[in-house]
């Protein structure tokens, strides 16, 4: 390349012509420019124009396909083989197209040109951001990063990726091959299409993916992804099409059309079209957990606040608030804040018909099955199928299906049907027999009534008791009879 200085002047107060620092121009034909600027400016380019504005330090090149690419200003910024990108203020930001894929088998001698992907980016501004993916943007802040490192089905670190431009089949579209066998491995979409808006140390490995601000936050796709494997759907694509609005150490990972709003240390692993808004310490995951083997997908759930909670596995589940609550393998549950409650599937692997379970508040209440619901208390237990249920109380069980506990304390329920309802002693109360009701009450059971029939021809109806300090009364379906209260 060859470079010329043209020398400036510049009037100083005192009316004296003294030499600044000139223009330096590109004069070998590509039309490269740099204005202005200190500190080895340099545009290494080998095909078409770059310009530098008034940077400092800045490095622009080499460009092995097309350049159009922009450095504004700023200090030591550098483009490296990163065609049409622009840089525009800011210190060591850096858009480099170091992950490339070639037109031609690597067993060729000629590669052909490769395929740029740290094109088409913008860097605003900000210090130490860099962008490796084409069709990024990274806005401002400190130490952000989009890279690329997920770009085909099946990748081979030793083996170099390339794309055919002798595709008949499908001429407009790219396919991505590997090896020297000429084996389709997909067509090329590669990662790109980030954002980072702001905040420090933030990073996407994704694609269609965006990071607002905060700290230390990811968008992660470890797998092969950003192929189209049939020419029309996604192939092994885990992440994208993700949003991190802001927070501490929030991770998306391995997941599409997901997005955790704010909080700390709260995590999207394995979950697809999942959402996970503010708290602390809270995770979505598809991965098993401690309590049920479940390797299901956790897609569609919810958890909102609280802290240390968590979804395994299963879909539509939510979380609101609470602390140390945990949904495993139940579709389409919720557990309304509270403190170590617990919905979790009967089964290692889940069932379709464990669902629908509901813990509203309370502490340590724990549901396996699936239909059951528990309204608050403590240590309130069902472990039946489905279709129980528990209102309040401490240390309740159900152990059969479609029953009811209301209230009391250590009150356990074993029979189909049956409900109970105890008091709050510490005796065991059980229920005595299939679709049964028990009233078990150590001091008895009190009924009172203030309408009383006045003879026994009055309104009622069958079955209907009733009573005063005198008589207790009964309606037999024609008319009431009493019987007097009396002393033994």
């Amino acid at each position: 390349m060859s470079l010329k200085s043209v020398q400036t002047y510049e009037v100083d107060a005192n009316g004296i012509l003294k030499p600044v620092d000139g223009l330096v121009f590109q004069t070998d034909g590509n039309g490269s420019t740099i204005l202005g600027g200190s500190y080895s400016n340099i545009a290494n380019t080998d095909q078409y124009s770059t310009i530098s504005v008034n940077g400092s330090g800045v490095w622009i090149g080499p460009i092995e396909y097309y350049s159009s690419t922009t450095i504004v200003g700023g200090a030591n910024n550098c483009v490296i083989d990163g065609m049409a990108s622009l840089i525009g203020a800011g210190q060591n930001n850096t858009i480099s197209g170091k992950t490339t894929a070639y037109y031609s088998p690597p067993s060729m001698p000629y590669f052909g040109t490769p395929y740029i992907h740290g094109s088409r980016s913008f860097i605003g501004g900000g210090t130490n951001n860099s962008i490796y993916t084409p069709k990024s943007v990274i806005v401002g802040g400190h130490n952000n990063t989009i890279k690329g490192n997920t770009l085909f089905n099946n990748s081979d670190p030793f083996n170099v990726p390339y794309i055919s431009l002798l595709d008949t089949e499908y001429p407009t579209k790219q396919r991505a091959y590997y090896g020297d066998d000429m084996s389709i491995k997909g067509i090329i979409c590669g990662p790109g299409y980030n954002g980072i808006i702001g905040g420090k140390s933030n990073c996407i490995d994704a694609i269609f993916s965006i990071i607002g601000g905060g700290f230390n936050n990811k968008i992660i796709s470890e797998k092969s992804s950003a192929v189209y494997s049939d020419y029309t759907t996604p192939g092994n694509l885990s992440g994208q099409f993700n949003f991190i609005g802001a927070g501490e150490n929030l991770l998306i990972r391995n997941s599409c059309y997901s997005a955790v709003l704010g909080g700390k240390n709260n995590s999207i692993d394995k979950g697809n079209s999942s959402v996970l808004v503010g708290g602390c310490c809270n995770l979505i995951t598809g991965v098993e957990s401690r309590f049920s083997l479940s390797r299901l997908p956790s897609d569609g759930n919810t958890l909102v606040g609280g802290c240390r909670n968590a979804i395994y596995g299963s879909y539509h589940q939510f979380i609101g608030g609470g602390a140390n609550n945990l949904s495993s393998g139940v579709a389409g549950s919720a557990i309304l804040g509270g403190y170590n409650n617990c919905s979790v599937s009967s089964e290692t692997f889940g069932r379709d018909n464990d669902s629908v379970n509901a813990i509203l508040g309370g502490s340590c209440n724990s549901i396996s099955g699936g239909q059951n619901v528990i309204l608050g208390g403590l240590c309130n237990k069902i472990t039946s199928n489905c279709c129980s249920s528990i209102i309040g109380g401490n240390c309740n069980t159900i152990r059969s299906n479609c029953a009811s506990i209301v209230g009391g304390f250590r009150n356990d329920v074993s029979h189909l049907g049956a409900v109970l309802i105890g008091d709050y002693t510490s005796r065991n109360k059980t229920s005595a027999g299939n679709h049964t009701l028990s009233l078990d009450f150590a001091s008895g059971i009190l009924l009172r009534s203030e309408c009383v029939p006045l003879t026994h021809t009055s309104n009622g109806y069958s079955g209907q008791i009733s009573f005063d300090k005198n008589y207790l009364y009964r309606h037999n379906g024609d008319y009431w009879t009493r019987t007097a209260m009396s002393t033994w």
